[in-house]
């Protein structure tokens, strides 16, 4: 009786430990699948990207390839406004300049940037209350194609007088000082690759510099002296309000058409006792 007991005790046992391990199983394969369909939902938003800033960046920025970075966006977001990877790439809105400021981790918006052969591109490089001048320039006058977008440079006059008897000097002034170079050609970003000697030069000035620039390329040959990036050099960025270069004769110079008049200083001639026969006379003062 005993024994029929004790097997009955073993079977109900056994009985609820199996229903035991068939709870446990289930419950982990019911984890096991939310996990997967979790980490399936996630794997669908990180494999849809867009474009946003990689950095914030200032109004007339031009974008490149370090301001830009990809990130996930959702499935279920529309893109239409923005640039989604497949569709478009880095290097095609790298050269862009940024109409507004842009944020770190900010979605880049299409008509957020102004980008390359749009007509707008030059008014979203300047910054408010400043001009744009274009110059001719040169493989001389323009560094050698060395000068690109976002560079600083001087703006030097350089003009030949003529004074009296024909003689000629050659004079050189500086107009502008630490300038920026929006544009060379007709691009607005730093080319790449062959260096190309430029035939004209777009700089950022104020409206009073811009009627400076205007002045001086009429009264000889401009030339752009290309500065450090490093930001040590401690001059005025602003011509004088009347240069002297406008009315003609190099820095700290008169114009050659109006001789500096210098007051010289002689001594007095020493007075001379004429004799003629038995008269005498005195001839010269002494003072």
């Amino acid at each position: 009786m005993r024994n029929n007991r004790r097997y009955v005790y073993l079977v109900v046992a056994l009985v609820l430990a199996a229903l035991a391990f068939w709870i446990t199983q289930s419950w982990l394969e019911s984890e096991v699948s939310r996990a997967t369909a979790t980490a399936d939902a996630g794997e669908k938003v990180s494999s849809r990207k867009i474009l946003v800033a990689a950095q914030s960046v200032n109004p007339g920025t031009i974008l490149t390839a370090e301001h830009l970075e990809w990130a996930s966006w959702p499935e279920d977001a529309s893109t239409e406004a923005y640039f989604e990877q497949g569709k478009a790439s880095l290097e095609s809105v790298a050269g862009s300049v940024a109409r507004n400021a842009l944020f770190r981790g900010e979605p880049i918006a299409a008509d957020a940037i102004a980008r390359p052969g749009e007509g707008s591109v030059m008014s979203a490089v300047l910054r408010p209350g400043y001009r744009a001048v274009t110059l001719d320039v040169s493989a001389s006058t323009g560094v050698a194609g060395f000068v690109s977008p976002g560079d600083r440079v001087d703006l030097i006059l350089s003009r030949v007088l003529e004074g009296a008897g024909n003689a000629k000097r050659v004079t050189s002034d500086t107009v502008l000082r630490d300038v920026r170079v929006v544009g060379v050609d007709q691009k607005v970003a730093k080319p790449d690759g062959e260096v190309i000697a430029p035939q004209t030069a777009t700089i950022e000035v104020t409206p009073a510099q811009a009627e400076q620039v205007v002045a001086a390329s009429e009264l000889g040959k401009l030339t752009l002296a290309l500065r450090s990036v490093a930001r040590g050099e401690a001059d005025d960025a602003t011509a004088d309000a009347s240069p002297s270069w406008l009315v003609g004769g190099g820095t700290g110079e008169q114009s050659a058409s109006a001789p500096r008049s210098r007051s010289v200083s002689r001594p007095a001639p020493a007075a001379v006792e004429v004799v003629r026969g038995i008269s005498s006379s005195v001839e010269g003062s002494s003072r």
